[in-house]
């Protein structure tokens, strides 16, 4: 048993201390700046349409048990009440 852990800390020690290789770019600085200004980043959700925004647009608190709550959210009333 002492020898396998004795070659874990080996091995942790080697990994900590080896040397990484360095990334080399073949681009120069005016191809990066090049493709910097060309990049166009993609929209991350689709466009939405009329009726998708109308269906968002309405705000609808629902419960899991359907509890008064709910019903007065729906209804328009103001469902929360804090004494005080």
């Amino acid at each position: 048993m002492l020898f396998v852990e004795t070659v874990l800390v080996l091995f942790i020690v080697w990994l900590v201390v080896r040397k990484k290789p360095k990334k080399q770019s073949d681009l120069t600085p005016a191809d990066v700046d090049d493709l910097i200004s060309d990049w166009r980043p993609l929209p991350l959700v689709p466009s939405l349409s009329d009726a998708d925004r109308l269906e968002l647009s309405r705000q609808v608190s629902t419960s899991a048990r359907g509890s008064t709550n709910a019903r007065k959210a729906a209804a328009g009333e103001h469902a929360c009440r804090f004494k005080g």
